[in-house]
């Protein structure tokens, strides 16, 4: 400003009287063209270093997914899903791949052997043991981990998957529109929501299905018979993870099909065997990547259930047409609220690449191609299932997320090469940096820096461990996995008692030796009582808990309270302060 100032002056002496004004006129445009062309000069500098930094952009977006989930993480075996997924991951790190003894079997008839079965687990086909009601590719990469570690490490594995699932979209966006493609949509994911709320939950399955899908996608349009052999383990390692998934590998295998059946049409002579092109043999190596997952999954089922066809849940009735149109409409819809309605540049993508999809000049329309029929697949594997809480999360639709980006990422970078150098960099900052603020602070609305209601299951079971006797058995629903993985007392499904067996059950535990408490979370409460106060005096629970978590209310009562109380002897109940420092 100075110089500009100090040049209008000179100008002003310098110039010819009477044209001091046009001087100082032509001066200024002069400058004002110089510093433009410093600016367009400068922003074309820094959108070649955002070019070649894109893949540490990429890097960081994938650390800082990890950082947050270490650190927001929960990190607990709480409910059904999560004590399902970590206790089966010590199951296979102790080498008892698929069964485990009943507790309180010598019990039966008098407790029937299906009260004896807790959450995440059924009864064996012989009904002598207990299977895991979850598919065992996720905890068998937390059984590395403990392997490798030790047994906490289980709880690493969530995180440093969904830091590869942001470095996978990254490969792929890259693949489909160059490096700042991908760092753009590896952003974007790092901030998705529905990432987010995966990542800092209890341990679940569906990001690292979506990290090992998005890897799969990612090595199949590398060259190379390696790339191709490690996409097929990477999309077994996800059927592995979430088996009912597996329709998804047609996608990427129809692609590998494909390039196969042309490279045979181009060839000289042009008729050669259909497996003798590196095309086909590359098709080969994947499908041998992924074979294994699928007989593995087809045995455990056998072992477990009966049949290669059964699976842990009883999914007789839970599919049907009467959902097809709530989840047409639903999914959709939440996607736009969640991602913004960037997610609809998705639509443009195929339109925005052009040339073959099978030359290798412009393999971003093989990208765009193939992303899109997988979120097309992802939909279609669950449209006529219920969606649960998938409705408020899209957890379901995980998968679906990361070419999903790519998509939005090929528009948006197809969009800033229409526009002058130098302005396409800060199109894409301002975009990546809108959507990722929006991303965050959506997913904490929707609580997903808030997980510390999950450790409740910690507190409580840790308290059961150090403050009931060793005999005790609980009376649990919701807290029957969870109690026993953290104080190893076993547990008795309340709520698959008959109506006019509780003082029964409590009576022979008694007999027996065991000390019976009644473990509920405040929503339980009501169902207990409805269940059983017109059957057992037990069931009107009208004395004072034992034990109280603060705020969350959950509650430990023992039976043995309930005689003196009423006799007129005093019951103080213990209160867990909350939160729980340190759990």
């Amino acid at each position: 400003m100075l110089l500009a100032i100090l040049a209008a002056g000179l100008a002003w002496v310098l110039a010819p009287a009477g044209r001091r004004g046009v001087a100082l006129l032509d001066d200024g445009a002069g400058l004002a063209r110089a510093m433009w062309r410093a600016v367009v000069l400068l922003l074309r500098r820094i959108e070649r270093a955002v070019e070649r930094a894109a893949p540490v952009f990429a890097a960081v977006a994938a650390l800082v997914v990890v950082i947050v989930g270490f650190a927001e993480g929960a990190r607990v075996a709480g409910g059904s899903d999560s004590y399902g997924y970590v206790s089966q991951a010590h199951l296979i790190a102790a080498w008892r791949v698929h069964v485990e003894p009943i507790p309180l079997a010598e019990l039966t008839p008098a407790i029937p052997l299906k009260a004896l079965v807790p959450l995440g687990y059924l009864l064996s086909p012989a009904r002598d043991a207990l299977v895991p009601t979850y598919a065992p590719g996720l905890p068998l990469v937390m059984a590395i981990g403990e392997w490798i570690a030790g047994r906490r490490a289980v709880f690493w594995v969530v995180p440093l998957l969904g830091g590869l699932a942001v470095w996978a979209t990254y490969l792929l966006g890259r693949r489909a529109a160059g490096g700042p493609a991908g760092a753009f949509a590896a952003v974007l994911l790092a901030s998705s929501p529905v990432l987010l709320l995966q990542l800092t939950a209890a341990p679940m399955s569906d990001l690292p299905a979506a990290a090992w899908w998005a890897l799969a996608l990612a090595l199949v349009f590398r060259e190379g018979r390696a790339s191709a052999l490690l996409g097929g383990l990477a999309a077994g390692l996800a059927i592995l993870t979430r088996p009912n998934l597996v329709p998804l590998a047609l996608v990427p295998g129809a692609l590998l099909l494909w390039r196969a059946l042309v490279e045979r049409r181009g060839s000289t002579p042009p008729s050669p065997p259909l497996l003798a092109g590196a095309a086909a043999r590359r098709g080969l190596l994947f499908v041998a990547g992924a074979i294994p997952a699928c007989l593995a999954v087809a045995a455990l089922h056998t072992i477990h259930y009966g049949s290669p066809l059964r699976a842990g849940y009883d999914l007789r009735g839970l599919f049907g047409l009467e959902h097809t149109w709530p989840n047409l409409v639903g999914y959709p819809a939440l996607a736009v609220e969640m991602q913004t309605p960037l997610v609809l540049l998705a639509l443009a993508a195929p339109l925005l690449t052009g040339g073959s999809a099978l030359d290798a000049r412009t393999r971003g329309r093989a990208v765009t191609l193939v992303a899109a029929a997988f979120v097309l697949a992802v939909l279609a594997c669950y449209l006529f299932y219920p969606a649960f809480d998938a409705r408020s999360t899209l957890r379901f639709l995980l998968p679906a997320i990361p070419p999903l980006l790519v998509l939005v990422s090929v528009s948006i970078a197809a969009f800033a090469r229409r526009l002058p150098a130098g302005a396409r960099f800060l199109l894409l900052a301002a975009v990546s940096t809108v959507a990722a603020v929006h991303g965050v602070a959506d997913a904490r609305e929707r609580g997903a820096f808030h997980t510390e209601v999950e450790r409740k299951y910690a507190l409580i079971g840790e308290h059961i461990a150090r403050r009931l006797p060793a005999s005790a058995v609980l009376l649990a629903m919701q807290h029957s996995g969870s109690a026993r993985y953290y104080s190893g007392r076993p547990t008795v499904r309340y709520d698959l008692l008959p109506e006019r067996r509780l003082d029964r059950v409590v009576g022979v535990l008694q007999r027996e030796g065991y000390r019976p408490y009644i473990l509920l979370e405040p929503w339980e409460v009501e169902r207990f009582r409805e269940r059983f106060q017109d059957r057992s005096p037990l069931g009107l629970l009208d004395w004072p808990p034992l034990v109280e978590l603060e705020r969350e209310g959950v509650r430990i009562y023992d039976p043995a309270d309930r005689e003196p109380v009423r006799g007129g002897e005093g019951r103080v109940t213990e209160i867990l302060p909350w939160p729980p420092g340190g759990v």
